[in-house]
């Protein structure tokens, strides 16, 4: 008799232990369900931002941002980078520098250090007038294309069409300076 009472209690040890596998499999499926359902919903959140000065829907996606956006940055960092004068150039300078990618922060710090000394040793000033903005989104550039005037103690020294490529990248939401240069077509 009390060879049955073990085996059944035996029986219901293994029928227990069973079930609770079971259980612990089917929570942990249940959190990795959740977690994906949640990282696919922080990637599909939208941020829209309209300030005064935007006269076009921006829409931040993840990584993922409109056209209007880019255009905006980058027409505040070409203000930032070809539109100065000796008195603003610092200034303008260190505002561009904050927008600079991790990678290519120490070239463009370089650059900037290079053309403050020549533009106030110079008395530099320069003007750009945006003509053509381009966005190629599969290869994070754009192309801009306008007239520039360059003026040396109040000389015009330079002018013409210019056209700048620009490479940036997009973290978090957030628009980075990669590269620019200007190039000749």
């Amino acid at each position: 008799m009390h060879i049955k009472i073990y085996k059944n209690k035996i029986s219901n040890l293994w029928a227990e232990n069973r079930l609770l596998k079971f259980v612990v499999v089917v929570l942990a499926i249940s959190s990795i369900v959740s977690i994906k359902m949640s990282i696919s919903a922080m990637d599909r959140q939208k941020t829209i931002i309209l300030p005064p000065v935007v006269d076009r829907r921006i829409v931040i996606s993840g990584n993922k941002v409109n056209d209007d956006y880019i255009k905006l940055f980058v027409r505040y960092t070409l203000g930032l980078l070809l539109n100065y004068s000796p008195a603003s150039f610092s200034d303008q300078a260190d505002d561009c520098i904050k927008l600079a990618a991790p990678e290519f922060y120490q070239k463009l710090h370089k650059k900037l250090t290079t053309l403050k000394e020549t533009v106030k040793k110079l008395h530099i000033s320069n003007i750009f007038y945006l003509g053509r903005i381009t966005v190629y989104r599969d290869d994070k550039k754009i192309e801009v294309t306008g007239i520039q005037r360059q003026y040396a103690q109040h000389a015009l020294v330079d002018e013409g069409t210019k056209t700048y490529q620009i490479n940036y990248e997009i973290i978090e939401g957030r628009f980075f300076l990669a590269g620019i240069k200007e190039i000749s077509k």
